[in-house]
């Protein structure tokens, strides 16, 4: 398996409205609304991949790329340019902010730790429903080694 291409039928929630602070412990921790989708996405992709589960190699490199579909709706302001206090044509629904639960559901259904995912990028979509598609590919230590330059 050099690519491996996921599905998950809905998409995960923000993750500024899932940890919560502790602050007896000064812990994070994930509140039930985010343990639910987890778990409940964790389910869906050891059910439908199992097979590909079990070829998976856990002490690979991947680079991810997340997927997330919205409906219109969510992401366009219709409003914008009639209605004054609609200040942007887009809502504010960043796709940045669902990458890390997405991330951490794939590593823990695949089995492997996610500090082997190197790369990552993530794109919002528009799409006639909502739904995630996490593209995994081997990558090598050398694709990563060496500075950018601006």
């Amino acid at each position: 398996m050099s690519k491996l291409i996921l599905e998950i039928p809905y998409l995960a929630p923000s993750i500024n409205s899932l940890y919560k602070f502790n602050r007896k412990t000064g812990a994070m921790y994930l509140v039930k609304e985010g343990a639910a989708y987890k778990k409940g996405a964790v389910k869906h992709l050891t059910e439908n991949y199992l097979e590909q589960i079990h070829k998976f190699d856990t002490s690979a490199l991947y680079k991810a790329s997340y997927y997330f579909h919205f409906l219109k709706e969510n992401l366009i302001n219709e409003k914008f340019g009639t209605d004054k206090r609609v200040k942007s044509l887009y809502k504010t629904v960043d796709a940045d902010n669902r990458q890390k639960i997405t991330q951490d559901v794939v590593a823990s259904a695949f089995g492997f730790n996610d500090s082997h995912i190197f790369g990552f990028i993530g794109e919002k979509r528009i799409a006639k429903r909502e739904f995630t598609v996490v593209v995994l590919e081997k990558v090598k230590l050398e694709d990563y080694e060496g500075e950018i330059h601006v």
